[in-house]
């Protein structure tokens, strides 16, 4: 999920599932390595998780992105409500 914020926005809410995953709020270069399947660096989140409260504030303004990842050996359903403040 791509999402295009400014300084100091907070993201909050729930990620939850019937599995396990791992989550990440990414910088635009930590994705595409995060894509490319490279090291990258996250700004916040877990790994092997069935749920996540994020609370991710922006350092700056920009586009960051939300990465979801199964980390369950088998198909998994995700359900995630974000709010923006």
């Amino acid at each position: 999920m791509r999402l295009n914020l400014k300084k100091s926005d907070l993201i909050t809410g729930k990620i939850s599932s019937d599995g396990f995953f791992n989550v990440y709020f990414l910088t635009e270069s930590s994705f595409r390595s995060f894509r490319n399947e490279n090291n990258f660096q996250r700004l916040e989140g877990s790994e092997d998780v069935s749920h996540f409260e994020p609370n991710f504030e922006a350092p700056r303004k920009g586009t960051y992105y939300l990465a979801l990842e199964n980390a369950d050996k088998k198909n998994i359903v995700v359900e995630v409500e974000l709010f923006h403040e």
